[in-house]
């Protein structure tokens, strides 16, 4: 992070001249490249999370779903 808020110091710095243009430009394409690349490992960390959460409370629920519904089975059945 300290990298791409240094590259966006640099294209401010730079942005004055006659290269601003070209310098402009490399910096776009370095800061979009660097943005990719941690927008992916943001991507990678957040599915990591959701499937540790996934795995611990989906079957906590599923279960609870289960006896919910087999609460209402029996009390069915007690009607019948």
């Amino acid at each position: 992070m300290k990298v791409f808020s240094g590259l966006l110091f640099l294209i401010f710095f730079f942005s004055c001249g006659e290269d601003a243009y070209k310098i402009e430009k490399k910096a776009k394409v370095k800061a979009d490249s660097l943005f990719q690349i941690e927008y992916q490992t943001i991507i990678r960390e957040q599915d990591s999370l959701c499937m540790l959460r996934n795995k611990s409370v989906l079957p906590h629920l599923l279960d609870s779903i289960v006896e919910v519904r087999k609460i209402q089975i029996i009390q069915l059945q007690k009607g019948l």
